[in-house]
Formats: structure tokens, C-alpha cells, sequence
């Protein structure tokens, strides 16, 4: 088989396998464009599971296809360059089998022939050059490799025999032959390596692909979740009894505490530190709060929590405040991050503590502050997660114990 038509069966098996990978990436595009469209649909959570399934079974078929194509392509690449060797080493033994009827003729020149030397040195380098072929050399049996010992013998005792036939025998196997086989073998193992890279690149496509349509469900579910089970009713109160939809402003009376200190030089100076503090006579609690937070908002919302074991998300099993202290300089186009305050009863830190209620989609708890004896007090599960202007500053404060609890209950 010549080298144009080992080329053309090449391009026209990659041709069909790439039409089959066109197939697939079709497919794998309408998939998502599909989980794109019904994702914004909450009541097609079943159909996008559905689709999903379906999805995966086509792409193990497909995946097993391509599979199956680079096995055949690979098995019809190898017969071919096994019938290219083949073909070069019948035609090496052919030439060696021309070099024993060469024998014949030598022994029947005259000895008295002067070139004789010259011709048999010839031969000799010529037979050495078919028989150290390692194509032929991997196709010798023993018995070959005797016989072929024997020619030698024959050859070498029969030197000065063959001159006048030197140039024939060079343009027979000539440097440039060897040259254009060698040539048609790496053209071959060129192409079988490059199909090798663009399969592994798509195999490695397509299992990416597989992972994002397996994942895609299982996000949307998450997030439809999070946003029935952890749904916060936000109610902003003026005062201790009544509900209001702007926030209550705590009295701007705060209460200075100040401290004296010395400075560098060993000198007495003054040196002022304002605190101003938060005290929440309805639960009992303080928070010392710096002299920039003077003039803070307090902003009254509600937890709502459900029981692990109750399938109802719709309807809240249990209820609480969150007081919120907000910065004086917080705004819509730029807010700033408050200081959150669950409250919660006794009993139901209880069922917090055993896991049985569950306040916020969030896989942890909220973590306690303090207690009186009455409530019990904790900062939300992620209430810095959104990472705004002032969240270092809030982390500051809450880790410098600025909260305090005390027994000024007026509601119990």
C-alpha cells in the first residue's frame, strides 16, 4: 500500500470520528441551554433531574462510541504500518535472494579477472547492510540465520567476482530508499500521535462536561432550599412595643466612659477614650460600642426557625428577635455591616444545642455571646459572609467582649 492511500484511509476514518464528536457537542449545548431555561422555573426541579439522567445515559453511550472509534482507528492505523513493514521486508528478502543468483554468475567468471576484489568488497558491504536490517533481522529464524552465514562464506571465498555489477546493485538499495521508508514509517506514527492528543483532549472535555450537568441539578435544588427554609420576615420596631416599617433610633444620650494615661516622654497627659454603650433594658444586654458609632440605629427583626423533623417549611415552628445595631453612616448605596443579636429562650437554645432546629440554611448553628436568666444570646450562622465596609470592625468588637449581659429584664 503505497503512501497516498495509507493518508487517504487516515483522513477519511478521522473525518467519520469527528463527526460523531460534532454530535456530542451538540447535544452536550442543548443540554444546558435547556437547564438554563427551566432553572429559572421553581416547579421544573423533577423535569431538570429528569433531563439530567437522560443526559448521563447519552453520554456514557457517546463516551463508549468514541471509545470504540479510537480502538478501530488505532487497530486500522497499526494493520497498516504492519503491512508497511511487511512489504519492506519481503522486498529486503527479495534483494538478498537476487544477491545468491549473483553467486551463481560469480562462480562462473574466469578467475583471472583483475576487478574480482574490488566487486566482491562491494557485495560484501551490500549483504552486510540487508542482513543487519533490523526489519529483517526481526523476521530471521535460526534457520535463516544459518543459511544466511552460509551466503557469507560463499560471498567472501568468492571475492573479485562481482565489479562490473557494482553500480546496478548501488541504485537497487540506495541510501535514498532507505531514506523514503523511514520517511513513510514516522509519517505514519506522526498521525497516530497526533489523533492520540485530540482524543485525550476531547475525553477530557467531555468528562468536564458530565461533572458541570451532574452539578447543575443539585445547585438549584440547594438554592430553592436556602430560600424557603432560611427565609428571615424583617419588621423594623420603634420602640419595645409596638412595629414599625423604618428603625427605631436609640436614645443619642450614650454613656461616655473616659481614661487617663501617660505619655511617651513619662509626662502626665490626658488621653480620652470614648465608649459609647448600647443597653437593652427589654433583655437584658450591653455593648460598648467607639465614639464613631454615636447616633446608631437599632433595627428589630425576626428568626424564623423550623424542626428538623417537620416536613412543613411553609409554616415556622419557632420565633424570635434579632436586634441589630447599625452604624450611623450606613445607607442603602452604601451600607455598612450591623452588629446582629439573636435572642433566644431557653428552651429553644435547647433544641439549637441538640440540633432538632434549624434556623438558617447555613450547616452550623449561631454561636452564643452570653446569657442572663432569662434568654440566651448568639450572633447568626455567616452574618459577615457578604464581607462589607465595617465587617472587620464588627469581628473586632465582638472578639474585645464589648457584649455584656445583665438582669435589667422588663420583658419576660
Amino acid at each position: 500500500m503505497s503512501n497516498n492511500q495509507l493518508n487517504k484511509n487516515f483522513d477519511d476514518i478521522w473525518k467519520k470520528k469527528k463527526l460523531y464528536l460534532w454530535i456530542i457537542g451538540g447535544l452536550i449545548i442543548v443540554a444546558l441551554i435547556l437547564y438554563y431555561i427551566l432553572s429559572k422555573n421553581e416547579k421544573s426541579i423533577e423535569l431538570i433531574s429528569f433531563i439530567a439522567s437522560i443526559s448521563s445515559i447519552v453520554l456514557a453511550i457517546s463516551t463508549i462510541i468514541v471509545g470504540k472509534c479510537y480502538n478501530k482507528a488505532t487497530g486500522e492505523v497499526l494493520e497498516h504500518i504492519e503491512s508497511l513493514t511487511e512489504n519492506i521486508t519481503d522486498e529486503l528478502q527479495h534483494r538478498l535472494n537476487g544477491l545468491e543468483d549473483m553467486e551463481i554468475l560469480l562462480e562462473k567468471l574466469p578467475e583471472s579477472m583483475a576487478e574480482k576484489n574490488d566487486l566482491l568488497d562491494k557485495v560484501k558491504q551490500m549483504e552486510e547492510e540487508i542482513i543487519t536490517s533490523p526489519l529483517l533481522a526481526s523476521q530471521r529464524s535460526h534457520h535463516e540465520d544459518f543459511k544466511i552465514r552460509k551466503y557469507e562464506k560463499k560471498i567472501r571465498s568468492g571475492q573479485r567476482k562481482l565489479y562490473k555489477y557494482d553500480n546496478d546493485l548501488k541504485d537497487d538499495v540506495s541510501e535514498k530508499e532507505k531514506i523514503k521508508m523511514q520517511n513513510k514509517t514516522n509519517n505514519v506514527e506522526e498521525k497516530i500521535k497526533v489523533a492520540d492528543d485530540k482524543l485525550k483532549k476531547i475525553s477530557t472535555t467531555l468528562l468536564l462536561c458530565m461533572v458541570i450537568i451532574f452539578s447543575f441539578p443539585a445547585l438549584v435544588a440547594c438554592n430553592n432550599k436556602a430560600l424557603t427554609s432560611g427565609e428571615v420576615t424583617q419588621t423594623v420596631t420603634p420602640d419595645a412595643a409596638t412595629e414599625s416599617s423604618t428603625p427605631a433610633v436609640e436614645p443619642t444620650e450614650p454613656t461616655n466612659t473616659e481614661t487617663s494615661g501617660v505619655d511617651a516622654d513619662g509626662v502626665g497627659a490626658d488621653v480620652v477614650t470614648t465608649t459609647v454603650n448600647y443597653e437593652n433594658t427589654e433583655y437584658g444586654f450591653d455593648f460598648a460600642l467607639p465614639d464613631s458609632w454615636k447616633n446608631y440605629t437599632i433595627v428589630t427583626d425576626t428568626w424564623n426557625g423550623n424542626l428538623i423533623s417537620d416536613t412543613d417549611t411553609n409554616k415556622p415552628d419557632e420565633s424570635g428577635p434579632i436586634i441589630s445595631i447599625r452604624h450611623p453612616e450606613w445607607t442603602e448605596d452604601s451600607p455598612r455591616q450591623d452588629i446582629p443579636i439573636m435572642v433566644f429562650t431557653y428552651d429553644q437554645w435547647a433544641l439549637i444545642e441538640s440540633e432538632d432546629l434549624a434556623v438558617s440554611a447555613a450547616p452550623i448553628g449561631p454561636s452564643e455571646l452570653g446569657r442572663n436568666s432569662v434568654y440566651v444570646f448568639a450572633l447568626p450562622a455567616r452574618y459577615n459572609f457578604a464581607y462589607i465596609t465595617g465587617y472587620e470592625e464588627v469581628n473586632q468588637l465582638i472578639t474585645d467582649n464589648s457584649f455584656s449581659v445583665n438582669e435589667n429584664i422588663s420583658k419576660k
